[in-house]
Parts: C-alpha cells; sequence; structure tokens
C-alpha cells in the first residue's frame, strides 16, 4: 500500500475479500455461545420437537440457537455447530425445531447440548462478503483509495452557493467536494458543522434532481439531517414533496428514529407510500396497532417482575416444582409397575399351564399303530357290496330263457362278479384304512399348530408385557433423579410459597407466554404492512413525482 495510485478496483476487491473472510472466520471460532442446559438433552425423534429447561429467561426471540454433539464437549469448532430454529417458548421452557439437515448431519446422535448466540454480526458479514464476490466495480472507492490528493473542483452551483452562503471557508470547501462529480472524504472533529453541511449538500441534490443516501452507524446522525429538512420544507428555497425525502427503517429499529421523524406525515417509507396510494388510512390502523403491541403493559410488567425475582434461586424452585411432581408420579408408576408384575406372572403360570395340558392331549406313535391295526382287521359293511350283487342277479334273470344257450357264458359271468365283488371289497377296505390314515396325520399337524400358536401367541404377549415394564422401569427411574437432585424440595416450596416467589414466578410465566402472542401478533402487522407496501408500490411505480 505504499504507492496509492496501484490500488485499482480489482486490487481493492481482493483485499477487502480477503480481510472479510478472515475476520468471519475469526467470529465462527471465537464467538461462544452461550449454554442453555447443563445437562445434554435428547435428540427427538424426526418431527418432534427439542425440548429443554434453561436457567435464565430472555427475549428469546432475539437469540439464534444451535446445538452440538454431547460427546464433541462445547462444540468449539464451528464446524460441530448445527442449527435449531426456536418454536415458542414460556418461561424457562423451550421448543426449538430441529431443521432437516442438521438431523441429517447428526444422524446417529441421541443426546445434544444447546446453546444461543446473537448472530448478527455473521450475518452482516456474510452478506457484504456476496456483494463484495458479485461487484464488478467501485468507482467511487477507488477514487478514495487511489488518489492520494484531490485538487477542488473550480466551481459549483449557483443554488448550491446560496446553500453555503452561511458556512464558513472551510464548511464551503466541503460542500464544494460534495457537490461535484467523484468521490471525496470530509473529516472534522465532533461541533464543527458536519451535520450544516450534509444537510446543505442534500438540499443541493433536491433542487437539482438528483438521487442522494445518507447513511450513517447511528439513528441519530440520519434524523439529525432529516429533521433540518423537515424544519425547512415550508422555506420556498427548501421545499420538497411528498416522495422525495424518504426515511428507511425497519420494524426492529424504528424505534430508534427520531420522534419528529416519526411524526412526520410522509417521511417514513411507509407513511409515503401510503400517502401517494391512498392507503393512508389502513397504514395509520397499522400503525396505531403497532404502537399499542409495543407499548403493552405486559412487557413493562415482565421486566418488574424478572427484576423483583432478581436474586430468588428461581432454578432451584422450579427444581423442587419439578421434583414434588416427579415423587408423586414415582408413586403411581410404581402402582402400575406392580401391575405389570403381575400381569407377567399370570402370563409365565398360563404358559406353564399349556404346555402341560399339550404334553398330555398329545398322541404316542404307540397309540396311533395300534389304532391303524385295528382298522385293517375290521371288514366293509355288507351295505358297502349290496349294489354290486343287486346289478349281478339282474343279469342273471334276464338271461335265464337262454340260460341252454348261455350256459358258459353265465359261468364266465359269475366267475367275472365274483372277482369283481372281490375287487369291489379289496378297494373300500384298502381306501378306509388310508382316509383313516390321512386324517389321523392331518388333526396330529393341526394339533402341533395350535399348540405352537397358542404357545408363541404366550410368549409375544410376555415379551410385551416385559418390554412395558421395562420402559417403565426407566422412566421411574429418571423421575426418581429428578426427585433426588433437590434437597427437601417440599421445605423450598414452602418457603417460596409463603415469600410469594411461585406466584411471581407463575405470573413470569404468564407475562412471558402473553409477550409470545404479542410477538406473533406484531409479525402479523408486519408482514401485513410489507404487503401492503408492496400492493402501494406497484399501484404507485409511475405515480411518484420527479424533479425536473
Amino acid at each position: 500500500m505504499n504507492d496509492a495510485k496501484s490500488l485499482t478496483w480489482p486490487r481493492i476487491r481482493a483485499l477487502a475479500i480477503a480481510g472479510l473472510e478472515s475476520s468471519l472466520d475469526r467470529l465462527m471460532r471465537e464467538s461462544k455461545g452461550e449454554l442453555l442446559a447443563r445437562s445434554p438433552v435428547p435428540l427427538p425423534r424426526a418431527g418432534g420437537d427439542l425440548e429443554l429447561w434453561v436457567d435464565t429467561t430472555k427475549r428469546w426471540i432475539d437469540q439464534e440457537f444451535y446445538v452440538v454433539d454431547a460427546d464433541l464437549g462445547g462444540g468449539q469448532d464451528a464446524r460441530d455447530r448445527h442449527v435449531v430454529k426456536l418454536r415458542r417458548f414460556a418461561g424457562r421452557r423451550l421448543w426449538l425445531r430441529v431443521p432437516r439437515e442438521t438431523r441429517s448431519a447428526l444422524r446417529g446422535v441421541s443426546r445434544v447440548r444447546v446453546f444461543s448466540v446473537s448472530d448478527l454480526e455473521i450475518v452482516l458479514g456474510r452478506a457484504l462478503l456476496a456483494a463484495l464476490r458479485q461487484s464488478t466495480r467501485g468507482d467511487l472507492v477507488e477514487q478514495l483509495l487511489g488518489t492520494p490528493g484531490r485538487t477542488q473542483p473550480p466551481s459549483w452551483s449557483a443554488r448550491g452557493a446560496q446553500a453555503g452562503a452561511r458556512l464558513n471557508a472551510g464548511q464551503r470547501r466541503a460542500l464544494e467536494a460534495m457537490t461535484s462529480p467523484g468521490g471525496c472524504f470530509v473529516w472534522g472533529p465532533p461541533g464543527t458543522g458536519k451535520t450544516t453541511v450534509i444537510l446543505s449538500a442534500v438540499r443541493d441534490a433536491l433542487a437539482h434532481g438528483r438521487s442522494v443516501l445518507v447513511a450513517s452507524h447511528t439513528h441519530v446522525a440520519v434524523d439529525n439531517v432529516l429533521e433540518g429538512l423537515i424544519r425547512t420544507s415550508s422555506d420556498e428555497q427548501g421545499s420538497w414533496s411528498c416522495g422525495d425525502v424518504v426515511r428507511i427503517a425497519s420494524p426492529s429499529t424504528l424505534e430508534k428514529v427520531s420522534a419528529e421523524v416519526v411524526d412526520h406525515r410522509c417521511v417514513l417509507l411507509d407513511k409515503a407510500v401510503a400517502v401517494l396510494t391512498d392507503s393512508e388510512a389502513r397504514q395509520a390502523d397499522l400503525d396505531v396497532r403497532r404502537r399499542e403491541n409495543r407499548t403493552d403493559a405486559a412487557r413493562a410488567e415482565l421486566v418488574v417482575t424478572i427484576e423483583d425475582l432478581a436474586g430468588v434461586d428461581v432454578s432451584g424452585i422450579e427444581g423442587a416444582q419439578r421434583a414434588v411432581l416427579a415423587a408423586e408420579r414415582t408413586v403411581d408408576l410404581e402402582r402400575a409397575a406392580g401391575v405389570l408384575r403381575e400381569r407377567l406372572r399370570a402370563l409365565r403360570e398360563r404358559e406353564r399351564a399349556h404346555h402341560a395340558a399339550a404334553a398330555a392331549s398329545r398322541v404316542t406313535p404307540e397309540e396311533l399303530e395300534k389304532a391303524r391295526a385295528r382298522l385293517v382287521s375290521t371288514r366293509p359293511a355288507r351295505d358297502n357290496v349290496a349294489p354290486v350283487a343287486a346289478d349281478a342277479m339282474v343279469i342273471l334273470r334276464a338271461r335265464e330263457r337262454e340260460r341252454e344257450e348261455l350256459q358258459e357264458w353265465l359261468q364266465d359271468a359269475r366267475r367275472a362278479v365274483e372277482q369283481g365283488v372281490a375287487r369291489v371289497v379289496s378297494f373300500v377296505r384298502v381306501r378306509r384304512e388310508r382316509r383313516i390314515i390321512d386324517i389321523e396325520a392331518l388333526l396330529g399337524e393341526a394339533q402341533a399348530l395350535v399348540e405352537e400358536a397358542r404357545a408363541q401367541q404366550l410368549a409375544e404377549d410376555a415379551n410385551t408385557t416385559r418390554a412395558e415394564l421395562q420402559e417403565l422401569r426407566k422412566t421411574i427411574d429418571g423421575l426418581q433423579e429428578i426427585a433426588d437432585s433437590v434437597h427437601e424440595p417440599e421445605g423450598l416450596l414452602a418457603r417460596a410459597r409463603h415469600e410469594g416467589w411461585l406466584d411471581l414466578i407463575v405470573e413470569r410465566d404468564r407475562l412471558n407466554e402473553r409477550i409470545v402472542v404479542l410477538d406473533e401478533e406484531l409479525e402479523e402487522i408486519e408482514r401485513e404492512q410489507k404487503r401492503l407496501r408492496e400492493i402501494s408500490r406497484a399501484n404507485a411505480h409511475d405515480c411518484s413525482p420527479r424533479r425536473r
């Protein structure tokens, strides 16, 4: 940087990006988030909110949150930090939404530590870095940094001369530089009239139809210039119309704007748009609602309540409340555990009785063999062969008149019939034996399947009861740990009740919930204001007054 003339825009841009990246890296490494819970909290399943109790009360909606794998310690490495979003809060109880990318990065992690941090500086730094990377030129910056000195312009406008008529020599030189083309740097210690010079330069820009941006790191410096314009707006030489002068302020910083600027009919952007697009009444109503919301008594009452609780061991009292509730809940759950243990014992008894009954009713192989022998020795009933014999007699009677001629044929037929009857009897006997054996086999298999199904059902019931009992035992152990973590919780609660601390804590939680509602309403009002501004701007795109 010895030769200022060598600082071209590409060189300036590269140096600025390198410096900003280094600054952001330092912020990410050095900024320490505030640990919200002393013990790790379980990471909920997909779709569930991360819930925790914190030790302090804050305006949580102004905070950013991140979690770190509990096994990684304090999460000093920025790569270990994963963003979570505030869903809602009540007193010292927070519910945080876990985004999908965070859940994906923490796959397999069961417990996390939760931190809060004010991330404004990092966000602003990232926005500046993105703007620098997209920029292709910076003429004014190059003029400021690339030129060692600058000569004064030969002359400036007559209107500018009139505006600077009441300025001293140094102020007039500054005004000449500010109202001439190119970039310049004007410096002066407090009380030298910098605001007066800036006001004169703004008037000159308005008089010649030029755009001018007034920016500062403080609201007061900007509003000092605007107040000067407001006070001289009735002056013919300094007059301007609605839409010529606009004050930009975000909803969160509006309360820092000068009251004179806020009360003006059309200096604020929302009011200017409302006047130009005939939506002034709606904007006025929203402004009233917004003002009433911000000045709601609950906000001041919460501050007073928190001050009244200063020095009180609120976390200890709330811990005592949880311990007492945990002890009462433990007694109820122990009764439920007794019921489950009794059910498990009954299931075991039923299982033993079932197996004993199944063993007693099962048919042995020896008994099946005896049954088959009896079936083989049993002849079929006479009725089974009667139809065959009747058919044979019909044939004999039909051929009786031809007995002589067909004697030989009848003998052959008789023998055939006798052989057929024998085959029928043998077939019936074998089929009957096989069928009985098949039925016995099927019945045996069915009985075995039924016994197996009953045993399996009893086993499943027993396993379910054991799982319920184990889960209940874990819950009881967790509640017991809470109950044991506070020494003499009943005495602490009795004192808190006597001193009125319990009522203050309840009131604080109620006010916190009220403020959550107020903040939601405020967000809705601001969204409506934003929507109305967008509609108004679209309708009034070509209606704003223009300087010739």
